[in-house]
């Protein structure tokens, strides 16, 4: 969803909006790809909440401000008048991605799932090259806003989500687990 978001975002933004505010792309395009770690941590919240009373979400969330307010200051330091509000929405995503990691992180820890590298990292790079790919085909292989255009564009989407996702759905229907377990209940 975020990355077809992402890579629908010059279209749905001069359909909306108008052609006045495609400049404004960029900005919604990497506020999109931040959704998912935001639900990623309001997932996994309710799971830390309930097996400890220690405040591991606020250590978190100030971790995740900081680094926020740290990448806030040096894009705006370091980047051109024009560029500050996208330096901005990168910081803020940088902050997400890192609440997200820390949330991942505590809670692998207090379940004892572990989280190794290996059930996130593969997946992980597969949607990186799957999301490179729907913005290259889009931006370059598909340029128009032609509704022939955008119905190919979202079958490539279907079809790339359906690649991504069949590695997960194959573990669950071998009975593993999505985290490599045996599948039955303790």
């Amino acid at each position: 969803f975020a990355v077809l978001g992402a890579a629908l975002a010059p279209t749905l933004l001069d359909w909306w909006l108008g052609p006045a505010f495609s400049a404004g792309a960029p900005i919604l395009q990497i506020t999109m790809l931040g959704v998912p770690f935001l639900a990623l941590f309001f997932s996994l919240r309710g799971l830390v909440d309930a097996i400890t009373s220690r405040p591991y979400h606020t250590y978190n969330l100030f971790i995740a401000l900081a680094v926020g307010i740290a990448g806030f200051i040096v894009s705006s330091a370091s980047l051109p008048r024009g560029s500050t509000a996208f330096g901005i929405a990168a910081s803020a995503f940088v902050a997400l991605v890192v609440l997200a990691a820390l949330t991942v992180r505590i809670t692998g820890r207090l379940y004892g799932t572990g989280f190794g590298t290996g059930l996130w990292l593969r997946p992980l790079l597969r949607n990186l090259a799957a999301g490179a790919l729907a913005l290259a085909v889009h931006r370059y292989l598909l340029p128009g806003t032609d509704p022939v255009g955008l119905a190919a564009l979202l079958l490539f989407e279907a079809v790339l989500a359906a690649v991504t996702f069949y590695p997960v759905l194959n573990s669950v229907r071998r009975n593993r687990g999505l985290f490599g377990g045996s599948g039955t209940p303790a």
